[in-house]
């Protein structure tokens, strides 16, 4: 994963001096790499043990192994923004450009976030779970709801529901094998939340798709899977953020089909030829 752009993830969360620390090495990524921790505790008006904690927040050993990553990061082309919102005088070529722009983006952000560990153990869960519970309202309903018509496919049992009472009453009888998966963009929707509470407190695994990694869902979550979290609310972020999620989802269905590509072959087909005779 990215370093800086782990550090950008976190960025809504940080204190005032952890902000300070995040804008100084975000701005001189290249400096920071031969500067002590003592150099940029004194550059950013904090300390040298501000400057490890902040390292270790992000999931670092310390300040030494934070800039081993930057130094790696360095090699490689960073991701341009695109911060320009849509105008009432934007020509329709003008706003092609931008939604491919920003999409291409968001998948490429996407997949720079992605930790391998954490995904690996999620399709693992996925797999070997019993049944699998969807979650997600609003604009990620649509997300979790796609990835259910996936999964029902192959013979995977999950359930889903839009009503969200209806969910709660399947929720209600989760148990340990079984698994969550809950798409939240901001990881503070209230249902969300009380339906990972609810699994986790129930000994079921809980995975969360999220760009806020210290969301209240955070708490109650086993495997945080981060999307990129897009601080001006008016560009295209809420049409990016579900590109995101989908991306997200359709990784997790294609490990979980890969564990039996024969069988899911073959499910995909019975599938398609009984959907087939409602045309005839």
């Amino acid at each position: 994963m990215s370093s800086i752009l782990k550090i950008k993830q976190h960025m809504p969360s940080y204190t005032s001096g952890e902000k300070r620390i995040a804008e100084y090495i975000i701005e001189n990524k290249e400096l920071v790499i031969s500067q002590s921790s003592q150099v940029v505790g004194e550059l950013t008006n904090t300390s040298p043990s501000s400057v490890v904690r902040f390292s270790k927040i992000l999931g670092y050993k310390g300040f030494t192994d934070l800039k081993l990553q930057l130094a790696k990061d360095s090699q490689v082309p960073e991701i341009d923004s695109y911060n320009e919102m849509i105008h009432s005088n934007d020509s329709l070529e003008s706003l092609v450009q931008k939604v491919s722009h920003t999409n291409a983006n968001t998948f490429l952000k996407t997949y720079k976030l992605l930790d391998y560990p954490t995904i690996e153990a999620s399709i693992k869960n996925l797999s070997e779970a019993n049944n699998i519970f969807l979650i997600g309202l609003g604009g990620s309903s649509i997300v979790a709801q796609d990835l259910y018509h996936k999964l029902i496919r192959i013979n995977t049992k999950c359930i889903y529901n839009q009503d969200f009472h209806l969910l709660l009453t399947s929720l209600a009888y989760i148990e340990k094998n079984d698994t969550t998966i809950a798409f939240s963009y901001s990881g503070e929707t209230h249902e969300a939340v009380l339906a990972q509470k609810y699994a986790k407190e129930r000994g079921a695994t809980t995975i969360t798709v999220t760009s806020n990694p210290r969301s209240a869902i955070a708490r109650y979550t086993d495997h945080i899977i981060l999307i990129p979290h897009e601080e001006k609310e008016l560009r295209l972020g809420a049409i990016s953020s579900r590109f995101s999620l989908l991306a997200i989802s359709d990784l997790l269905y294609l490990g979980v089909a890969k564990t039996n590509l024969k069988g899911v072959s073959e499910k995909l087909k019975l599938s398609r030829e009984l959907v087939k005779k409602l045309s005839k």
